[in-house]
């Protein structure tokens, strides 16, 4: 996932805004395990266009992308529940004794 979101870092607004919008969430209407085809993952913006939300219909993860990358949302997609309890940088890189905040 680190080569994702620093992936994300440098898209621009205009690339941002070509993705399909998020559809709107739904209650889920199959059992994930018997019909695993009804969830398809993809690549979405959220409706203000700030995020990026990648889902499968189980679970969502969304990237506010701006001058950088952080995850602002984790989203169990069959309760509707927020997963994620806290924002802070989800890893540390230290380079030449300098240490660099990944996600924050």
């Amino acid at each position: 996932m680190m080569t994702m979101l620093m992936g994300f870092a440098p898209m621009g607004i205009v690339a941002q805004q070509q993705l399909p919008q998020l559809p709107a969430r739904q209650a889920m209407q199959a059992d994930w395990m018997l019909e695993p085809g009804k969830f398809p993952a993809g690549v979405y913006r959220s409706a203000s266009g700030k995020d990026i939300v990648l889902t499968n219909g189980l679970i969502s993860r969304t990237f506010r992308v701006g001058d950088g990358c952080a995850t602002v949302g984790l989203e169990n997609g069959m309760t509707g529940q927020q997963e994620l309890r806290a924002v802070r940088p989800e890893a540390e890189l230290v380079i030449n004794g300098k240490t660099w905040a990944i996600g924050d």
